[in-house]
């Protein structure tokens, strides 16, 4: 993981920071990790990748008590050849960062909190990676507790007083 710039302002102990990493959570350390979300953060939102679920790229919302998992929309790389290709040519920007085994699979988080230790919750958000033996490992085998969601087909079609497409979780046991 690569914890990006450190942005804060010492009269207000606001602290802001990014977490980007190109491989997946682990969805039981990630659960467990936000079940207990540190207190110092008041703010977190991006999106994220999570092992076994290589279709779909997933939102975090995060707004004091309230932690909320959205579909993002698809990866690109999941797209199919034609597709993936028009989109590849239509945002070259994509290939910066474009890895060769998983595409544009990764995870993007930012985290605002006042007087929050960012390299202690930095910390333990890699801990919540894939490890290298889990890298290789069946991903299929790992519990997963995070809320399931249609296909993206699907939730265009419905309204949204049917479906907002978030789910607020509550992961604990």
């Amino acid at each position: 993981m690569i914890a990006g710039p450190v942005r804060g302002s010492s009269s207000h102990g606001v602290i802001s920071f990014v977490c980007e990493a190109g491989r997946p959570f682990h969805p039981e350390r990630f659960a467990d990790f936000l079940d207990a979300f540190p207190d110092a953060v008041g703010r977190s939102k991006g999106h994220f990748w999570l092992a076994e679920r290589d279709e779909l790229a997933l939102e975090l919302n995060v707004a004091g008590q309230s932690i909320r998992i959205a579909p993002a929309g698809e990866w690109v790389a999941a797209l199919p050849p034609e597709e993936r290709e028009a989109q590849l040519e239509a945002y070259p920007e994509l290939g910066n960062t474009w890895n060769d085994e998983w595409g544009d699979r990764g995870s993007q988080l930012v985290v605002i909190g006042i007087e929050m230790d960012h390299k202690r919750i930095s910390g333990q958000l890699e801990r919540c990676l894939l490890t290298d033996a889990e890298m290789d490992a069946k991903w299929t085998e790992f519990a997963d507790r995070f809320p399931t969601f249609e296909e993206p087909e699907a939730i265009k079609d419905d309204t949204p007083e049917e479906h907002d497409g978030q789910a607020e979780i509550e992961l604990a046991d």
